[in-house]
């Protein structure tokens, strides 16, 4: 398997190399502690990658964990065989409470884009890479972008039409992007 040292010698390499690094962290796995997120918030501000995405686990059809989900009775149905059989519009997803609420997760991953962003060193050296008017203005579109959705209370997310809460809850919500 893949280590912490070895996630901390290939971010190394590459940052050595000149390459910009982008890190994908999943947060809110099934299973997962409150405390076990924290400690992956603090190795993606350990890592100082250039980018980091910060996503809590979707459940998606086909995958050990979405049997896992329908074993587990976390639906009502299945709903993304549902999908298939009537597509309409799919603004939502799905999203297991086990063990982690719905709530708790939205704000495990408010926090870790906070942590990882919002950090003074992480913002100088993003300012000293900037070398136009136009670079200035996308990151700090992307900055603004940022800062709100760490900060601000994000409303459009609500249930969605599965068993809520408990260990065996599934929630679907609006989905949102960075």
């Amino acid at each position: 398997g893949i280590t912490t040292e070895m996630v901390r010698r290939a971010v190394r390499l590459t940052k050595d190399a000149g390459i910009e690094v982008v890190g994908y962290f999943m947060i809110c796995i099934p299973g997962q502690t409150e405390a076990q997120v924290h400690r992956t918030i603090d190795f993606a501000v350990e890592l100082d990658v250039d980018y980091a995405q910060f996503s809590w686990t979707f459940l998606f059809p086909g995958s050990e964990m979405y049997r896992d989900a329908i074993r587990a009775g976390a639906f009502d149905e299945d709903f993304y065989l549902e999908f298939a059989r009537s597509p309409a519009p799919m603004d939502v997803i799905a999203y297991w409470e086990n063990p982690l609420p719905f709530e708790v997760a939205h704000r495990l991953t408010k926090l870790a884009h906070r942590r990882f962003y919002l950090r003074p060193a992480y913002l100088w050296k993003q300012l000293k890479k900037i070398h136009s008017l136009d670079e200035l203005v996308r990151k700090g579109r992307a900055g603004i972008d940022v800062a709100a959705y760490s900060v601000l209370p994000w409303k459009a997310l609500r249930p969605y039409g599965f068993k809520g809460g408990g260990e065996r809850g599934l929630r679907g919500v609006f989905s949102w992007g960075v």
